[in-house]
Parts: structure tokens; C-alpha cells; sequence
């Protein structure tokens, strides 16, 4: 069991992998900190802000997590953290469209019709959407999160990952972080 021991070789991401879920959400309730969580999301190191916006602050490329502490349980942040691609938010799959010139363009589909697939960039430009003529595709295919495992490998320890997850777990919630 790891607690805030030196990691001995594993990375924090697998030491916490490798705990018990259900007693690593118990801790994210009792014992994180959403205070110190934000400041940990708030870090431009863990650049959690260029993906994700909470309201109208921040990138709108990964889910608005807005509201994501009311809609969802502290499990789910925990596990949303941790492996990224187990549940991935409804309208934010992100596809790859390879193009009959040749390139290829990468993002979460905003729009589709039988002449045109919009699509909001997750690659160099941040956001923008683009629109690709459904002619000039060649192919379409399914891609994982554009939100990499190991990220919790980013923090100091185990309380780190704590207070991030509960700050994630009272957005939307009443309160400091409504």
C-alpha cells in the first residue's frame, strides 16, 4: 500500500493504479484538500487549463468542468484521472481524418453533415474549428484521449493527487466551488 513513501522505481500513476479504488476515493473525500487542488490544477506544468475550461476560463478542447464535481462522482475523478480513456465524455471523442492529399487533421467532431465535417482542432491550433469537405476525406478513424495516462506522475506524492481530485469533485458542488 503507498502512502507518501518514496516511490521506489514506480511512478506515482502506477502506485495508485495499484490501490484499492475504493479506499483511494474514500481518501480523495476525507483527506484532499480542493483549496490546495487548485492551485495544483491551476499549475501551467500539469496544463491541465490548455484542455479544459472551468466556465468560461480556461481551453474549450477536453470537457468544461464546469459542473463536473455535481454531475459526476469522486470514483469517476479518480479513475477519469488515473486512465484517461476507460470513460471519455460524450461529444469529446477525439478522430483522426486522414485527407486524400495526404494530411491529416485531428479533433472532437462539432459538426457532420453530408457535404462537411467540422471539427474543433485538439492538435496546433487550440481549439479552432475546421471544416473538411466529407470529399476530401479519405479516411476517418477513432483515437484515444488527447488526455495522456501517467499524468498523476506530474505531482509530488499522493496528497497532491488527493487535493487535485477532490477540487475536481466540488466543481459544480454548493459552496466554495459552485
Amino acid at each position: 500500500y503507498f502512502q507518501d513513501a518514496p516511490l521506489s522505481g514506480k511512478s506515482l500513476s502506477a502506485a495508485l493504479l495499484a490501490e484499492n479504488s475504493a479506499k483511494l476515493t474514500a481518501d480523495v473525500v476525507s483527506l484532499g484538500d480542493p483549496h490546495r487542488g487548485e492551485m495544483i490544477y491551476r499549475r501551467k506544468a500539469l496544463a491541465c487549463m490548455s484542455c479544459h475550461a472551468i466556465g468560461p476560463v480556461g481551453s474549450p478542447i477536453g470537457p468544461n468542468l464546469v459542473a463536473v464535481g455535481a454531475a459526476a462522482s469522486p470514483s469517476y475523478m479518480v479513475e477519469s484521472i488515473l486512465k484517461p480513456n476507460a470513460a471519455i465524455a460524450e461529444h469529446y471523442e477525439n478522430r483522426l481524418f486522414t485527407l486524400l492529399d495526404g494530411t491529416v487533421q485531428m479533433g472532437v467532431v462539432t459538426f457532420k453533415s453530408e457535404k462537411e465535417v467540422v471539427l474543433r482542432d485538439s492538435s496546433l491550433q487550440g481549439g479552432k474549428e475546421i471544416r473538411i469537405a466529407t470529399s476530401d476525406i479519405q479516411r476517418e478513424q477513432s483515437m484515444p484521449s488527447l488526455m495522456p495516462a501517467g499524468l498523476a506522475d506530474q505531482l509530488k506524492d499522493r496528497q497532491e493527487f488527493l487535493d487535485l481530485a477532490k477540487f475536481l469533485s466540488e466543481l459544480g458542488k454548493p459552496g466554495d466551488f459552485a
